[in-house]
């Protein structure tokens, strides 16, 4: 009897520990201790096309799904390189990395340490490191109440602790292309993504929250242009930002709502992803279309030549063509019907048409010209407006409210838009004509004779200027004509309703 009341003590005292054991195994499954590593071995040079390869380093089995994966992620770059980045993954999307300012290619293999003063690190095991969260002797360390490295179940959250339950670094202070749920971020608050459209790493978007707006950018080299903006309420500035089921609320210092970004859906999205709201239409995003192309109003990219002005020749004017007889390699040619969704940060105020378009003409950088017309309402404005130039033709789109008071202006090739090939004044560098380079270098020898060319060079230079000024101003005067012959029409038909 005695050995039955005993076996009947020790089989729940063992159960116990055994749930005990099983409890540790699942937690350690999840753990990555000081001087723990994560390695991913890469194939040898070069890298094979599609190669990627994953370890992970933390996850969150049995919660709600799609879960967040913390790994060290490897994969094939182009040009027979493969980049390292430790990541965090959302449901097999990549939601953090960090690469995302500076890629890091490691020789043979690619390691995740987190060494015993506390630093985390990507190396490529030879002494090459390729990221670190440069919080070595902060006092990152694990204890029975929390690991040292704690990937956040709910936001996603990556955090280095230290032995108080201090953040010592958080992957949500160095955000890249998204805005997790759950994050409430301190403004100014800046994230970038790569674009596809465009084959150049000088070429991404931003979504940049500011204490006055949100706006979202296209940033083509040193130049950016935005496309999206939103403001708070006059007198009102935003602090900081946080994105929960209802969505973006911007907030004040004292944490009340100033302005908000709401999704059309309630309920989120679970256990799949799919787009709860689009603050943009497809024609409203700046390259919905190539840099050659409209986006019409039934939202298919048509090219330029479809739109380019082609004035029926008038008594009293040689060419009706904008091109022909400037003698220039390049001139301005307007898209009827069309505007961009770009905008310039600073743009001419107060100019004519025709000092919108000669600008951008005699301007190299400037590729197109976006000239908006003053109310007409207001007395003198109506000769007046508001001229943008754009080093990219990117975000073209048609005119969808039926306003006359937009005029873009793209530059052509001469001989594509029509101009005169033959031209005395054409082509410096086709055969039987002395090239600019050609003239530099005899001036290196003979200073007199190279004065003379320069002089010569300049008095063409301003002939070819006086002759796009006369070409702009023929369409000006044309378009004009046309308003006016339209304005008359409009008068004659109500004259006539009137007196029927």
């Amino acid at each position: 009897m005695a050995t039955a009341s005993n076996r009947a003590r020790v089989l729940p005292m063992l159960l116990a520990v055994a749930v005990l054991l099983l409890e540790q195994i699942a937690l350690s499954s999840a753990d990555f201790p000081l001087g723990g590593q994560a390695t991913v071995q890469l194939p040898p040079a070069p890298c094979q096309p599609g190669f990627a390869a994953r370890a992970v380093v933390l996850d969150a089995q049995g919660h709600r799904q799609p879960a967040f994966v913390s790994a060290v992620s490897a994969a094939e770059a182009g040009a027979g390189r493969c980049t390292c980045s430790l990541v965090v993954l959302l449901g097999g999307v990549k939601v953090w990395a960090s690469d995302h300012l500076e890629k890091f290619v490691p020789a043979a293999l690619c390691r995740l340490e987190l060494t015993e003063d506390g630093q985390l690190l990507l190396t490529d095991g030879a002494g090459k490191v390729g990221w670190l969260s440069g919080t070595a002797g902060q006092g990152v360390k694990w204890n029975v109440y929390h690991q040292a490295l704690h990937l956040d179940r709910k936001t996603g959250n990556l955090v280095l602790l230290d032995a108080q339950n201090c953040t010592r670094w958080q992957s949500l202070d160095d955000p890249t292309d998204t805005f997790l749920r759950g994050q409430q971020r301190r403004l100014p608050v800046y994230l970038i993504a790569p674009t596809t459209k465009v084959a150049s790493s000088s070429v991404f978007y931003s979504f940049e929250l500011d204490g006055d707006k949100i706006a979202a950018y296209s940033n083509f080299g040193e130049t950016r242009y935005s496309y999206w903006e939103l403001a708070p309420p006059a007198n009102r500035t935003m602090a900081s930002a946080r994105l929960n089921g209802p969505g973006l609320r911007m907030l004040d210092l004292q944490g009340v709502t100033v302005a908000q970004i709401t999704p059309p859906v309630k309920k989120p999205p679970h256990q799949k992803f799919r787009a709860s709201y689009k603050a943009l239409g497809f024609c409203e995003l700046p390259l919905s279309c190539s840099i050659h192309e409209v986006c019409s109003s039934a939202g298919k990219c048509k090219d330029f030549s479809e739109y380019a002005d082609r004035p029926p020749v008038r008594a009293g004017n040689a060419s009706s063509n904008p091109c022909e007889g400037t003698g220039d390699k390049a001139c301005m040619v307007h898209l009827r019907g069309v505007t961009t969704v770009l905008r310039t940060a600073s743009p001419l105020t107060n100019v004519t048409l025709r000092e919108c378009v000669v600008h951008c003409a005699r301007n190299l950088s400037c590729n197109a010209a976006l000239y908006v017309k003053d109310d007409a309402g207001v007395v003198g404005a109506a000769d007046h407006g508001v001229c943008s130039h754009y080093t990219l033709t990117a975000g073209a789109r048609e005119v969808t409210d039926g306003s006359r008071r937009y005029s873009y202006w793209v530059k052509f090739p001469a001989a594509a838009a029509g101009g005169d090939e033959d031209d005395e004044d054409d082509d410096d560098s086709s055969p039987g004509k002395l090239s600019t380079r050609t003239i530099l270098m005899i001036c290196g020898a003979i200073d007199v004779v190279c004065a003379l060319v320069f002089v010569v060079l300049i008095a063409l230079y301003f002939r070819r200027l006086r002759r796009l000024a006369a070409a702009v101003d023929r369409v000006v005067e044309l378009q004009e004509g046309e308003a006016e012959g339209a304005g008359e029409q409009n008068d004659t038909d109500s004259n006539g309703s009137q007196h029927s």
